[in-house]
């Protein structure tokens, strides 16, 4: 009986395991992801006026929306995608006047 319990305690805990690392696995984010997150939020924060960061934004935001159309994949990825460059451009207007501020410009 003892044996039976344990076994089926190894058995449960190889399925968490494949559960969680198929959840790792399919992750909404790649690598190139983070590399254009970087590249937004840098261009966001040297820019001077928020006319340009809506213009950047919209014009993300038109391109996902193409290539959501050309592409099925993009159901829960496309949400983050546009929540994390949300995120960002929200969080670059801070850090901008702190830059300029420590500069002192």
């Amino acid at each position: 009986m003892r044996k039976l319990k344990t076994k089926k305690e190894e058995v449960k805990n190889e399925i968490l395991d494949k559960k969680e690392n198929n959840e790792i696995d399919n992750l909404p984010f790649t690598k190139l992801d983070y590399v254009f997150y970087f590249l937004f939020f840098v261009v966001s924060v040297i820019n001077q006026t928020p006319v340009k960061l809506v213009l950047i934004m919209s014009a993300i935001f038109i391109a996902s929306v193409i290539f959501k159309r050309i592409s099925d994949k993009l159901s829960m990825g496309f949400v983050y995608r546009m929540f994390v460059f949300a995120l960002l451009s929200l969080i670059a207007w801070p850090v901008n006047v702190l830059i300029k501020y420590f500069v002192g410009v």
